[in-house]
């Protein structure tokens, strides 16, 4: 049943959540989240849902939050502390100390949570196995917070911006109630960290997991985890998934439990597999209809070089993104035509197009490019992306030039073997995902080579399941409400709330060509007596330099501000 649980740990501060113990006098499978979004108060309904859904495998339940934020003591000073990673195992080991736990324990998330149980691997007696869906296992490249090392605008406001908020709002079982006001704002060291390049930012994920499920969605923004995780992780489902949990998802938590542990709770059946098992659904929208593919492991591409030009290429300074199929980061909701596309990134001679044919075979992975540069300024970057002829995304990347060169891979993608037509685009930015360069020189490129991973019948199985429309979550993670470019300014708002009024938040973004970037977001929490509104706004008018500020109210009183001028050196 579903009960509050708290545990000390070695500061001497308790770490708070919920659990659904199936029965306290019998040990049984443990599965454990942790996460900072207050879901102790948000997520009572969902939390004892599942709790009765694994009553029959049996399984227990603990979910709880990390500390420092909602109903947890202590500070949380950045997300993935050591200090949290830390909490975790002694989590993990409080449980396998309690008489309800037969010592196994799976740690289970999406997002946040899948990243925290991640990092949980990386410590002695960590979980024994993982379920996690959506992660990052390089923040530096594939996170919300940089893309190629290069700082975002889009994935950061709808979760960078709304933790100020929530992490200075009090736990609501404390006995010192009060607001959490002496923190930094984690937006602000995300700033610093990124600017330093420090381990803890560009490190991946070298450590041997434990039996893992990992489920990736082409839509979602961390799709190159669906290749670097591919061949650790036991399972990995690929499908057309946004940030969200696929549907039905519960049922695969059950099958992967009971594949793992034999009659008498032992984990023993992993030992004799031979995974591991990749199962992908096409990404382009046009053929989710030929179904679920088996494919080898993902070790050694076999990549094919299908452009090679040493033409002179100019791209001037440029504002794409006048609509949402530009710069979505999977396939779009609504399907745009090849010459929506084109009109978007290649307008008035601003971007690269180059159609290539691939006859008789697939692709599965990420597709890697070469540039050399010989006229560019510090801080350019240049945006890759490549299409069907139908005009749906199939994958994107971006990295900086780094001393005339850039050299970077795109988010993989899949599709089986057949004959295509595909379009290469290359332009000067993302935006709104991410901050244009101010820099208003043409960059010229001498010479361009794109190679794919290429994938032969041979290297994969069709399995005889099909998709069902029910599991083709849309794009759902930012909600454009008005987009305006004209004469090189970009202007677009967003809006978001929860339904139960406890969150509401407004973001505004107005681009100017080669002047630079204001970004104003309003978040606002209520909790009890608490109205908590955060005032967040940044001007970025050089490329690289960013002032921020920060400000946060209760009831319109000002409770703190924070101020600061960050110069990011690459």
């Amino acid at each position: 049943m579903l009960n509050t649980i708290e545990i000390k740990v070695r500061d001497n501060i308790f770490l708070r959540g919920l659990s659904y113990i199936q029965n306290p006098k019998k040990g049984c499978l443990t599965i454990l989240s942790c996460s900072p979004y207050r879901n102790f108060e948000n997520n009572k309904k969902y939390i004892q849902s599942f709790g009765k859904f694994l009553s029959s495998i049996p399984a227990n339940y603990i979910y709880i939050d990390i500390r420092g934020t909602g109903e947890s003591e202590g500070d949380s000073n950045n997300e993935y502390s050591v200090k949290e990673l830390k909490d975790t195992n002694e989590i993990i080991q409080y449980i396998r100390s309690q008489p309800w736990s037969n010592k196994y324990v799976m740690m289970h998330g999406i997002s946040y949570s899948a990243c925290n149980a991640l990092q949980a691997t990386t410590l002695p007696n960590g979980p024994d196995c993982l379920f996690i869906m959506h992660v990052s296992d390089n923040r530096w490249s594939n996170d919300v917070h940089y893309i190629g090392g290069v700082k975002t605008i889009t994935e950061d406001i709808n979760y960078a911006f709304a933790t100020t908020g929530q992490n200075i709002l009090p736990c609501l079982t404390c006995v010192d109630n009060k607001l959490r006001t002496n923190i930094k704002p984690w937006y602000m060291k995300w700033f610093t960290q990124g600017s330093k390049k420090n381990n803890e930012w560009k490190r991946g994920l070298t450590n041997k997991l434990p039996p893992t499920f990992l489920i990736c969605g082409w839509r979602d923004s961390y799709s190159y985890t669906a290749v670097n995780l591919s061949h650790k992780s036991t399972y990995t489902l690929i499908g057309p998934f946004g940030h969200n949990c696929p549907k039905q998802h519960n049922i695969l938590i059950k099958k992967w439990i009971h594949h793992l542990f034999s009659e008498n709770k032992n984990i023993n059946r992993i030992e004799n597999y031979n995974g591991p098992l990749c199962v992908i659904i096409p990404t382009p929208r046009s053929l989710w209809n030929k179904g679920y593919y088996q494919v080898k492991s993902y070790h050694k591409p076999n990549y094919k070089i299908v452009l090679n030009n040493d033409t002179k290429i100019i791209l001037k300074p440029d504002l794409v993104g006048e609509t949402l199929e530009t710069y979505a980061t999977g396939d779009p909701v609504s399907t745009p035509s090849l010459r929506t596309v084109r009109n978007d990134l290649t307008k008035n001679n601003y971007g690269y197009e180059k159609e290539i044919i691939l006859e008789e075979c697939g692709v599965w992975g990420e597709p890697e490019i070469t540039l050399k540069c010989c006229e560019y300024e510090k801080g350019d970057y240049i945006v890759a992306r490549l299409t069907t002829i139908c005009g749906e995304s199939l994958c994107v990347g971006v990295s900086r030039i780094h001393k005339g060169v850039v050299k970077f891979k795109l988010k993989p993608f899949f599709i089986p073997v057949g004959t295509y037509k595909i379009y290469l685009f290359l332009n000067r930015s993302w935006t709104p995902v991410l901050f244009p360069t101010t820099n208003s020189k043409d960059i010229t490129i001498v010479s361009l080579k794109l190679s794919l991973p290429i994938i032969e019948t041979t290297d994969l199985v069709k399995l005889n399941v099909y998709a069902h429309e029910s599991e083709m979550s849309l794009l759902e993670d930012v909600d454009i409400i008005n987009i305006q470019n004209q004469n090189g300014k970009l202007l677009y708002e967003t809006n978001n709330e929860y339904p139960d009024g406890s969150f509401s938040e407004h973001v505004k973004i107005y681009s100017i060509l080669g002047q630079g970037t204001n970004v104003v977001v309003e978040n606002k929490y209520v909790q009890g007596e608490y109205e908590i509104k955060t005032i967040t706004e940044i001007n970025n008018t050089s490329t690289d330099i960013y002032d921020v500020i920060i400000k946060a109210y209760n009831h319109n009183i000002l409770l703190n501000a924070w101020s600061e001028h960050f110069v990011i050196d690459k």
